[in-house]
């Protein structure tokens, strides 16, 4: 015996698993689509921010050179007005040490001088003391000398083959400037 089927009902189509297939790929392919643009559109916003970011960095560069230039220029400037200033106010130093060694005794010898605006401190080395008290004297003889106070006299042994004893005087003078070095 022989067996046939015949059926009539109809058979579901396979086109339809194919077309949700395709559906899905197509779904799939546009994501991948839409991630590579994304990535792309990153990848030139990265590259536009680091070329401002470098332009930036030329600009902070040329504005701190600027700015060095400018510095230097001020400062420049500042010595020069300093410098002229200094030159007007200054008064000659040369005649107040000329006229310091000449009053000293035959044995006194200038060891140190600071002169910071009218005020000059002297250290003056001496054999006697009694040179020390007649330099204070001479000192407050000049006519350009304010004041002039001895503030110390030290003793101090010189090594030698004398053994000799010299005084070191310290002396604080004030400069009348209107006066000093003009004698």
């Amino acid at each position: 015996m022989m067996r046939i089927d015949i059926n009539l009902l109809q058979q579901p189509e396979k086109k339809e698993r194919h077309t949700y297939a395709y559906v899905m790929v197509l779904i799939l392919v546009v994501i991948l689509a839409l991630f590579l643009f994304f990535l792309q559109h990153q990848k030139q916003t990265k590259e536009r921010l680091t070329e401002e970011l470098q332009q930036i960095r030329q600009e902070i560069e040329q504005i701190e050179q600027n700015v060095a230039t400018d510095e230097s220029l001020a400062s420049v400037e500042k010595l020069q007005s300093v410098i002229e200033m200094m030159e007007e106010d200054s008064m000659s130093v040369i005649p107040i040490l000329h006229h310091f060694t000449s009053i000293l005794p035959q044995d006194g010898y200038i060891q140190s001088i600071d002169y910071v605006n009218d005020e000059i401190s002297l250290e003056i080395e001496f054999t006697n003391q009694r040179h020390a008290a007649y330099y204070l004297a001479e000192l407050n003889r000049t006519t350009w000398v304010t004041t002039a106070t001895l503030q110390t006299i030290n003793q101090v042994s010189s090594a030698g083959a004398e053994d000799k004893t010299n005084y070191i005087a310290y002396y604080s003078i004030t400069l009348d400037n209107q006066l000093a070095g003009r004698e």
